[in-house]
């Protein structure tokens, strides 16, 4: 599994721990690449399955610093911080029975055309934020036979372009993660907040220009006047 690392309090990362706890609770040899971080890190050490980093080594990053057209060093450089230098390092290493990379679609870079890929099961799994789909998105599902979206409706643009393959699977949660909380308990914390009489909402996700907060606003405005 292959994306942000576990422990991180992102989406991707929450999502990458209850699938990779979920397997390894029922025996299945799990094997965690971190984006970010170097390949021996010590934090790789501390969790309960085989974890590599996938920071580009030295030797790698000079590389990448000594190209000389400035646009394909950038898409180089963007390439190896999500891992794209050393995955393959992994994959002859371990031999996996499938891959599965979740990211943002344009993190993929050139996966789909490597050797090790086509010969794998590998997954791609990526979130689609806005319609029309990008030319890189188009050409992604070309190349890829397992396509995974999280909303349904990039599913059904891809589908429109005649890529039948790709399949909606929506991020995941761990339902033994929620309960409820008691009465008294529930008051106290309202207390020490200065809530005791207010509605209270929240969000999850952190406040980007890309995300929809503003009709959110304009929706909580509507339920404010109507209640």
């Amino acid at each position: 599994f292959h994306s942000n690392w576990s422990i991180l309090n992102t989406g991707f990362g929450g999502v990458k721990k209850r699938i990779m706890r979920w397997f390894y609770k029922r025996g299945y040899e799990v094997i965690e690449c971190i984006n970010g971080m170097e390949w021996d890190a010590p934090e790789t050490k501390r969790m309960p399955w085989k974890a590599y980093g996938l920071n580009p080594t030295p030797e790698q990053y000079a590389r990448l610093q000594s190209i000389q057209d400035p646009g394909q060093r950038e898409v180089a450089t963007r390439g190896a911080s999500y891992g794209l230098c050393r995955i393959e390092e992994v994959i002859k290493l371990e031999k996996p029975d499938i891959y599965l990379n979740l990211e943002d679609s344009w993190a993929f870079g050139d996966l789909p055309t490597k050797k090790w890929f086509q010969k794998l099961n590998p997954f791609l799994w990526t979130t689609i934020d806005s319609e029309p789909l990008l030319d890189s998105q188009i050409d992604l599902a070309a190349k890829t036979k397992n396509l995974l979206v999280w909303a349904s409706f990039a599913e059904r643009l891809y589908k429109q372009k005649g890529h039948s393959h790709v399949q909606t699977l929506p991020g995941c949660l761990d339902p033994e993660e929620f309960h409820p909380i008691g009465g008294e308990k529930r008051k106290e914390l309202r207390r020490r907040f200065g809530l005791e009489n207010s509605f209270v909402s929240l969000f999850l996700s952190r406040n980007q220009l890309r995300k929809s907060f503003p009709n959110l606003l304009d929706g909580f405005k509507i339920f404010k006047d109507k209640y």
